[in-house]
């Protein structure tokens, strides 16, 4: 997971995402993203061969306004974050 993040942000997507308890995406230093103009890039899936309950899921996310680039992080699967799940859901 870490070298898959190391290559996003080498291409530009250096932002810390975060679903705030409205439901609406923000940087993790506090900086507030309009809900407009959101779009995810690319999506990876990390699985654990040693253990099948350590997955997580990389959401590669651009923001028009302002403009940015930056990753969302979440469990995948019965783990997942019930909050990001609907945003993503909602941006899809």
């Amino acid at each position: 997971m870490l070298e898959r993040l190391k290559k996003l942000k080498s291409k530009g997507y250096s932002r810390d995402f975060l679903v705030n308890s409205k439901g609406e995406l923000e940087c993790l230093n506090g900086d507030a993203v309009s809900s407009k103009g959101i779009s995810i890039d690319d999506v990876y899936r990390i699985e654990d061969d040693s253990d099948p309950t350590h997955q997580a899921i990389i959401y590669a996310i651009s923001c028009s306004s302002p403009k940015m680039k930056g990753t969302l992080v979440d469990s995948y699967g019965p783990n997942s974050d019930q909050q990001k799940d609907q945003f993503i859901n909602k941006i899809n």
